[in-house]
């Protein structure tokens, strides 16, 4: 008998989960599927359990990235959060083309019907079905006292018993979800406790708060030893692009199948940050922009920003602008000399100048 033998396999096109004994010690190895290429005539269970578990023995079978128990805690909470908000705009769409559909243009006047002035309208009218001009007034806070008038014309329609009953349900179930959202947020504050140090790193970053920083820790954890390096990460959370080349030539290709939680709050980040003018990390996504177009600028964002995340939690010290600056501008005084340089050898003398 060899000292090995796979006792138990299961696995899809993506993932593979293996039981392996050595020398009656059990083993249990989580692997990427694409690591593992499949050899023609020998594609049975039995054969693929005899030639996994000799590459495993071989040390060439890499298992995935399993992170610790309180980390895998808190992706459940920060994930069912995701779940929560999709929910909440659904149903908060349901409300809407209720309205909508009675003829109640309420969002046509107030931007957010679910602020404080628009959820007291929508009580009231799944009781009465209609509001009063008087009680209208009482309701609106803020700016929006100056729309009393326009607000009014959009409720002169009143709904039938049966589209009230409707919005005291779709209300009655967003409230839920709402109270389910909190409930998720205060344990997510509870898990964070612990990672305090590692959320003000996060947070030196632009554009990142306490809510995606929990999301970051969640996804990849606080022990960058676990990735070889920054492209490691970059390739496992699949915002590096894919190599596709053949007979010399380079094929368009898109970013490789990762982990879909990293990449959507990555993205979100990177969003806030187009719109901080002002900071490098946005002067170069508009820099790139222009060149590449909008979506491959803002998915390079994301992986310039996940690279930073990885130095960051990987070095315990938080992020510097004012380096990366002066980095920038170490760059511009190469690029000037090395124009010189190259003016010099066509044989043309160049006085510099500073611009006014």
């Amino acid at each position: 008998m060899p000292p090995w033998r796979a006792q138990e396999y299961t696995g899809n096109r993506y993932m593979l989960s293996w039981k392996i004994a050595f020398n009656g010690q059990m083993v249990l190895v989580l692997s990427n599927a694409r690591r593992v290429t499949k050899v023609p005539g020998e594609k049975t269970d039995k054969e693929d359990s005899k030639r996994i578990a000799v590459l495993l023995r071989a040390g060439l079978l890499r298992g995935s990235f399993i992170p610790p128990l309180e980390i895998r805690e808190l992706h459940d909470y920060t994930r069912y959060r995701v779940t929560l908000v999709e929910d909440s705009s659904a149903q908060k769409n349901r409300i809407e083309k209720l309205l909508q559909g009675e003829g109640i243009k309420l969002s046509s006047f107030v931007s957010d019907i679910f602020g404080v002035s628009g959820r007291a309208i929508l009580d009231y009218i799944s009781l009465h079905g209609s509001v009063p001009f008087d009680i209208v007034r009482d309701m609106l806070k803020g700016r929006l006292k100056s729309k009393e008038d326009d607000i009014n014309r959009a409720l002169q329609i009143s709904l039938s018993h049966h589209k009230q009953d409707m919005l005291q349900m779709l209300l009655r179930h967003l409230d839920m979800i709402s109270a389910q959202i909190m409930e998720v947020e205060r344990k997510i504050a509870s898990s964070l406790e612990n990672f305090k140090g590692q959320v003000d790193l996060l947070s030196s970053i632009p554009g990142i708060q306490a809510r995606s920083a929990a999301a970051i820790i969640a996804e990849i954890g606080i022990d960058m030893s676990h990735f070889f390096s920054d492209r490691h990460i970059a390739a496992w959370a699949g915002m590096s692009p894919g190599n596709n080349e053949s007979g010399g030539k380079k094929k368009p290709t898109r970013i490789l199948n990762g982990n879909p939680y990293i990449k959507r709050i990555l993205c979100e980040i990177a969003w806030v940050i187009t719109r901080m003018r002002t900071t490098p990390l946005s002067q170069w996504y508009w820099k790139l922009r222009a060149k590449r177009g909008a979506k491959k600028a803002l998915v390079a964002l994301g992986r310039k920003l996940l690279v930073i995340i990885y130095s960051v939690l990987k070095s315990g010290s938080p992020y510097d602008e004012t380096k990366v600056v002066s980095k920038q501008k170490d760059q511009i005084e190469r690029r000037k000399k090395a124009l010189l340089r190259e003016l010099k050898r066509l044989g043309v003398e160049v006085e510099v100048m500073p611009v006014a």
